[in-house]
């Protein structure tokens, strides 16, 4: 099977931009660098002239590229994958998957933190001013 290593799972994203003779689409390399940094195994589809890109935004119903597609489900553009992954990676925080970061301490830490600095400004003008 292609991509397969060995029987491990590989995240496989397919990416279509704008790579022209006169005009490269800056959002497209952005949207393949953060796959990339993902781990993302991405199948890089040029769009090389206007009739390519305007057949492909006519096909998927899009006005816009980039567009990424994430097993076989579009993503969108390039803030949209933002996005997806901020999504991604916030629920993995906060509902307890693999992170070890204890976040009720952290949050709590903070808070006081705050709370003691509320107090010590206006009571250090008076002590020190």
């Amino acid at each position: 099977m292609p991509g397969d290593r060995g029987g491990a799972a590989t995240k496989r994203a397919d990416l279509y931009r704008m790579v022209m003779k006169d005009h490269v689409c800056p959002f497209g390399l952005k949207a393949k660098a953060l796959l990339e940094r993902k781990g993302f195994q991405v199948e890089d589809h040029w769009l090389e002239t206007r009739e390519q890109t305007d057949a492909f935004q006519e096909k998927h119903s899009v006005d816009t590229t980039p567009q990424v597609f994430i097993d076989n489900e579009r993503v969108g553009g390039y803030d949209d994958l933002r996005r997806y992954f901020g999504q991604r990676e916030l629920k993995c925080a906060c509902a307890g998957g693999d992170s070890n970061v204890p976040l009720g301490f952290v949050s709590l830490t903070e808070n006081i933190m705050m709370m003691v600095m509320g107090v010590w400004m206006p009571l250090r003008m008076y002590v020190l001013g």
